[in-house]
């Protein structure tokens, strides 16, 4: 829940991030900015103090780790950026920064894809994680 929830929340910053550009209630970059934000967070909860370590793994395993963790930190750092934008927007409402928000967080999101299929490809092709395998205790 720690990972999952967190990426559901990027691409609904997306979402009410368009929805904004063309909706004259600044709701929804509201919306938008507290969804990232909150994506973000629990981003930082699942990439630091919650990552499991893992050892043992293959040369093609370790390919893999190495391209989920490159794109789960573009995740974060092109949120963050997203959030700072945003939170910018929110008392200098010009429309090229309400832009320059959706732009980001639709980077973010694929970036959100990128890491999950690289997650999932660990998971499901390595066996790392499942019954524990692979993790280490600390």
């Amino acid at each position: 829940m720690i990972v999952h929830v967190p990426v559901t929340l990027i691409p609904l910053a997306v979402v009410l991030a368009l929805v904004r550009l063309f909706a004259a209630q600044r709701t929804f970059l509201w919306l938008s900015l507290v969804s990232a934000a909150i994506g973000l967070a629990g981003g930082f909860i699942a990439a630091l103090p919650t990552h499991p370590h893992t050892h043992g793994l293959s040369q093609a395993a370790e390919s893999t780790l190495a391209k989920h963790d490159f794109f789960a930190c573009t995740t974060l750092w092109l949120t963050s950026l997203a959030v700072l934008v945003a939170a910018i927007c929110i008392w200098e409402p010009v429309r090229l920064l309400r832009v320059g928000v959706a732009l980001v967080l639709f980077l973010a999101s694929l970036s959100v894809a990128l890491t999950g299929h690289y997650g999932g490809t660990l998971a499901y092709v390595h066996g790392i994680g499942s019954q524990g395998r692979f993790l280490s205790s600390h």
